[in-house]
């Protein structure tokens, strides 16, 4: 390839990546400024749990349920979870005692130190959340605000 054509090539991909970047949501580009990833947050956990906050604990256990060495049990600590959702303490555990309290959570402290490992009960959760947003549709149906 001569210099010229690598250059036009080059002048391209160019172009080509900065018509993406613009593309690209405020939030995108906030998060690769700032070198933070998103956080996965599903809403139909916030009408199962009435609260944002649980639900975004659910979304968190979720996203890291399966990938631990134990495919049942993983463990994160509270300085994780709050460097990952901005949870503090309090909020993650009244976010532990709702989840338990459905019976979708199992946690229990193991290892020296001792870190909070976690058990997620997808199937019953599941099944919960189809009750709930089956409801949820069905008394939003006739809504005046359109769908996106």
């Amino acid at each position: 390839m001569s210099m010229r054509s690598l250059s036009q090539v080059s002048q391209g991909r160019l172009s080509q990546l900065k018509a993406a970047t613009e593309r690209v949501n405020a939030n995108t580009q906030l998060m690769e400024n700032l070198g933070v990833r998103p956080v996965g947050y599903n809403v139909v956990l916030a009408r199962l749990s009435g609260k944002a906050t649980h639900a975004l604990f659910m979304s968190q256990l979720l996203y890291w349920h399966g990938k631990g060495r134990d495919k049942e049990w993983f463990y994160k600590t509270q300085k994780d979870f709050e460097e990952e959702t901005g949870l503090n303490r309090s909020e993650q555990d009244r976010a532990i005692e709702f989840w338990k309290g459905l019976g979708v959570l199992k946690v229990k402290r193991k290892g020296i130190p001792q870190k909070r490992h976690f058990q997620v009960d997808v199937r019953k959760l599941t099944a919960l959340a189809l009750k709930v947003n089956a409801k949820w549709s069905t008394e939003n149906a006739d809504s005046t605000v359109p769908n996106c």
